[in-house]
C-alpha cells in the first residue's frame, strides 16, 4: 500500500478554514431566517387582506338595512305592531341618549 502524503496545514490556514466553514454556516442560516421571516409576512398579508374584505363585508351589509323598520317579523313579538325605528341615525341618537342615561 502507498503511503499518503500529509498535508500539512498550519495554525493560521486551520483558522482561516475554521472561520470559512462558520461563515458558510452563518450565510446558510441567515438565508434560512429571512425565508422564514417572508413567509411571516405573506401570512400577515393574506390575514390583513382577509380582515379587510370582512371588514368591506361588514360594512356593505350595515349600508344595505333598510332604513326604515316597518314592524317587527315575528307577530307572537310583544313589539310586532309598533314602529321600531325611523332611521339608522334615530337608532344611533337612542343609543347615545341611553348612554349618557346610563351614565
Amino acid at each position: 500500500m502507498k503511503k499518503r502524503k500529509r498535508i500539512k496545514i498550519s495554525p493560521i490556514q486551520g483558522a482561516v478554514i475554521v472561520l470559512m466553514c462558520f461563515m458558510v454556516i452563518s450565510i446558510v442560516f441567515n438565508i434560512h431566517e429571512s425565508q422564514r421571516c417572508e413567509v411571516l409576512i405573506q401570512k400577515y398579508k393574506v390575514e390583513h387582506i382577509a380582515r379587510a374584505r370582512q371588514y368591506n363585508m361588514i360594512m356593505l351589509l350595515y349600508k344595505s338595512v333598510p332604513i326604515e323598520w316597518e314592524n317587527a317579523q315575528n307577530e307572537n313579538s310583544k313589539l310586532s305592531d309598533t314602529k321600531l325605528v325611523k332611521t339608522l341615525d334615530d337608532a344611533k341618537e337612542f343609543n347615545e341618549k341611553e348612554s349618557k342615561i346610563g351614565q
